[in-house]
């Protein structure tokens, strides 16, 4: 037997203005990628937005690709965020089991300690001499280290802990394994929704990280590529490679700049909802 749910004005109305809204929001990245596959002398009528490209070339990506600047950008933007998203997923995992151990004492006062992170902030004039201390300026671990560890994500992490079985590490201490292994061998199998959910948020936030490059990294060779695209945004002509940056170009490098990251949705979706609804809600 099959029911079938009644829909309700409400309901009706919520999903037309959210597919309005998702059209309206795909419109621009539509008009960029047209731009960016057009060669420069079409892509610079700016006179009408259009969604097709009226001529099509991989010219601009080629060329972009091909200028050294963007491609050494490319590479630490992707070492920052692999490195970082898996030293800080794991950072994350083990402090987050630790905290959802309840009977350990102690536990309960590192809780408000990272509680008390998340509303006082520590500003950026301690957070520069903090990474200055390590010895971590002009150094793209400056970055990575920046992003090791989420209150939020830690909290996500420990409530999905304490939603598990207990019987599961319990039996696992019955046949000889130590905390250690436990960790390892059993609760991170388990956990693949909350650790995809989790690495997700920590990759985004390397990918997409201006403001720290800015603060931290002095050299060019060093910069990534967020902050060389807003160079490449905001002049017309690079005078140490002498590669002109027409409008198509800006737009392939904002294409480079957008879409690594967009790949990584796919894998995660399927655990992200579930990930999402077991980490946030103390069943």
């Amino acid at each position: 037997m099959t029911f079938h749910k009644k829909l309700s004005l409400f309901d009706i109305l919520n999903v037309m203005f959210f597919l309005i809204l998702g059209v309206v929001m795909l419109f621009p990245f539509l008009n960029v990628i047209a731009l960016s596959l057009e060669p420069e002398h079409i892509a610079a009528d700016t006179s009408r937005i259009h969604l097709i490209p009226r001529q099509a070339t991989l010219d601009a990506y080629k060329l972009i690709w091909e200028f050294g600047q963007v491609q050494r950008a490319f590479w630490n933007s992707a070492y920052t965020t692999l490195v970082g998203t898996l030293l800080a997923v794991l950072l994350t995992g083990m402090m987050a089991y630790g905290l959802a151990q309840r009977h350990v004492p102690g536990m309960r006062l590192l809780l408000y300690m990272v509680m008390f992170t998340m509303v006082i902030k520590t500003g950026i004039i301690p957070t520069y001499m903090i990474i200055k201390s390590l010895g971590l300026i002009n150094h793209l671990w400056a970055v990575i280290v920046i992003h090791l560890l989420s209150a939020f994500n830690l909290f996500l992490m420990k409530v999905f802990f304490e939603n598990l079985p207990r019987e599961l590490p319990e039996s696992a201490k019955i046949d000889g394994c130590s905390e250690v292994g436990i960790f390892f061998r059993l609760i991170i199998p388990v956990s693949a929704p909350i650790f995809a959910t989790c690495a997700l948020f920590y990759a985004v936030g390397l990918w997409n990280d201006y403001f720290n490059i800015v603060m931290f990294i002095t050299s060019d060779q060093k910069k990534t590529l967020q902050v060389l695209l807003r160079e490449i945004l905001i002049q017309s002509v690079d005078a140490e490679g002498g590669l002109s940056l027409g409008k198509n170009l800006k737009m392939a490098t904002t294409i480079y700049a957008i879409v690594p990251i967009l790949l990584v949705y796919p894998f995660l979706q399927k655990h992200f909802t579930k990930g999402i609804l077991l980490g946030a809600v103390k069943g």
